[in-house]
C-alpha cells in the first residue's frame, strides 16, 4: 500500500495486549517508533502515524506485543 503524509493501521485484538509500533526500513534499521509501549483492550481498534517526515521508499511496520507476538505490513511511502 503507498502512503504520503498518514497511515492509519488497524488492529483486531482477541485479548489486551501491550503493543510496540516500530517503522523499519527493508535492511531492518530501525526508523521511527510509530507507537511506544501502549495498552489496547481487546476488539477492533485503529492508531494514525504521521509519515510527512519519513523518506521516501519501502518500509516494514513492525508491531510487537508484550506476549511475544509479532506482526508486520511493508508499505510504500512516497
Amino acid at each position: 500500500m503507498t502512503y504520503k503524509e498518514k497511515k492509519e493501521e488497524f488492529l483486531k485484538l482477541l485479548e489486551p495486549r501491550n503493543l510496540r509500533i516500530i517503522l523499519h526500513d527493508l535492511s531492518g534499521r530501525k526508523i521511527a517508533e510509530l507507537s511506544h509501549i501502549k495498552s489496547f483492550t481487546s476488539g477492533e481498534r485503529s492508531e494514525s502515524f504521521k509519515l510527512q517526515d519519513i523518506e521516501p521508499g519501502m518500509y516494514v511496520i513492525s508491531v510487537r506485543s508484550n506476549k511475544g507476538e509479532h506482526a508486520v505490513q511493508r508499505v510504500i511511502v512516497i
